[in-house]
């Protein structure tokens, strides 16, 4: 800002000290502002950089959540890895089951079996590969194989309305189909297959909380909330809602009551609730 200098009369005198006054004024105003003005470039400045360290912070938290993902999906692929390195091929989950009838029915004379409730029908193939002439009876049709054997005569029909004579036959099995019944009707099946050597294959009930006709054992609840449910079902049983477990003592004594003269478990048992029963006339 220009100073300018007058003579230093009366007339002047005051103009002068006026000037120089606002000549401070403007120099004490001027550097205020610069200040500010420098003050304000560091905050937009520290903003910026606010800003961008955010940014840059936020980048990095999702490569880092992305990497985590990635580190937690290879760590499982190499467990599923290992686990398949030295995975065994599962089984056929009723291949034992064949096989330890196999291995029952093998010793007997070949002659005519038959087979209530032959659901997939594994059974029968099998007592036929040893030479047996099997009758195959089953509610359900729909697993039974399509394939022809000489051997075997498919038939269609509800065990407990199924009549047969048990002179005509060496040998029954029952296998996988006791523990579908009421527990009436299983002492009905074991009546009339009393007097033939007769292989059951069964659950029992680890529990005793019901007792029917003097028999301790457990109810179970059939798959299906409907009768024509159920039959679609092929793992529940056909034309009723609830069946009974017996205890292995109460199965044992059933089966006693019903005619046979001994019951004998197969041992170790297949499972702790499940195993073959020959029952002898």
């Amino acid at each position: 800002m220009p100073v300018f200098e007058w003579n230093n009369d009366g007339r002047f005198g005051k103009l002068i000290a006026f000037a120089n006054v606002e000549v401070g004024l403007s120099k004490t105003a001027s550097s205020s502002y610069m200040r500010l003005e420098a003050e304000r470039k560091r905050r937009e400045a520290s903003e910026r950089r606010e800003a961008t360290l955010t940014a840059e912070t936020g980048k990095l938290k999702s490569r880092a959540e992305d990497a985590e993902k990635v580190l937690a999906d290879t760590r499982k692929q190499l467990q599923n890895f290992k686990r398949q390195r030295f995975r065994l091929e599962s089984p056929d989950p009723e291949q034992d089951r064949v096989e330890t009838f196999k291995t029952l029915l093998s010793p007997l004379p070949e002659g005519r079996l038959l087979d209530l409730g032959c659901g997939h029908g594994k059974f029968s193939l099998a007592a036929a590969s040893l030479g047996w002439k099997v009758t195959a009876v089953d509610a359900r049709t729909e697993r039974m194989p399509t394939s022809a054997d000489q051997n075997i005569e498919w038939l269609q029909g509800d065990v407990r309305e199924f009549s047969f004579d048990k002179d005509d036959f060496d040998c029954i099995s029952v296998l996988g189909l006791l523990y579908h019944l009421e527990q009436p009707a299983q002492m009905d099946l074991l009546k009339r297959c009393a007097g033939t050597l007769t292989i059951l294959d069964t659950r029992v009930g680890l529990n005793q909380g019901a007792t029917e006709n003097g028999y301790r054992g457990e109810y179970y609840k059939e798959p299906g909330e409907t009768e024509e449910e159920r039959k679609t079902r092929l793992a529940a049983s056909w034309g009723n809602a609830q069946s009974f477990w017996p205890t292995e003592d109460s199965l044992i004594k059933m089966a006693r009551d019903a005619g046979f003269s001994l019951v004998a478990p197969v041992r170790p048992p297949r499972r702790k609730y499940r195993t073959f029963y020959v029952c002898y006339p």
